[in-house]
């Protein structure tokens, strides 16, 4: 897709996964990593009330931003903002380095809980205490699983077969949980 903001244009490369064998699987990921944001928001806005600060900072909309900005302006204090353009962060991360962060994050939302199981639907996500018929992840399988989507990524572009060898494979359902 055409990046026209820019003075020349650029392109951006994403993969799309509509038709690609892991699409299935890919979507599932995506909610269990939905379930794992939930839960990782729940955990950082308990530590803010018991110790009076946030280390969570991802937002679903602008609101919040804009918010935080208007009371900063309300009391005059802001001496400089910065902005960034992400542009090469995500297409910038080495494979190992993204797959041990989610690994990282997969081991602290199975941690202090008596539920191993991470069992899902086509549209859910929800734990459990027993494996669920065929349909649950452990936390070894959901590790494996992550590592495969992020390793087996490919493209064409025109008659050449690519593999992406680095950065989030953006296009994929579980991207945007995993940026």
């Amino acid at each position: 897709t055409p990046k026209m903001h820019y003075t020349p244009s650029r392109a951006r490369f994403i993969v799309s996964s509509s038709k690609c064998s892991t699409k299935p699987l890919s979507r599932i990921v995506s909610n269990m990593f939905k379930c794992f944001c939930k839960q990782i928001r729940s955990f950082h806005e308990k530590s803010k009330f018991y110790k009076n600060y946030n280390r969570f900072w991802v937002i679903n909309s602008t609101k919040p931003f804009i918010d935080k900005l208007n009371v900063i302006n309300t009391r005059r204090k802001a001496k400089e903002i910065s902005t960034f353009d992400f542009s090469t962060l995500y297409t910038k991360l080495p494979h190992g380095d993204l797959i041990r962060v989610l690994n990282s994050i997969i081991d602290f939302v199975f941690k202090g809980g008596t539920r191993n199981y991470l069992g899902f639907s086509e549209f859910s996500t929800f734990w459990s205490k027993k494996p669920s018929g065929k349909k649950y992840f452990t936390k070894s399988k959901l590790k494996a699983l992550v590592k495969h989507l992020i390793t087996n990524t490919f493209f064409e572009v025109g008659n050449l077969l690519l593999r992406q060898s680095i950065g989030i494979p953006m296009g994929i359902d579980p991207a945007p949980f995993w940026a």
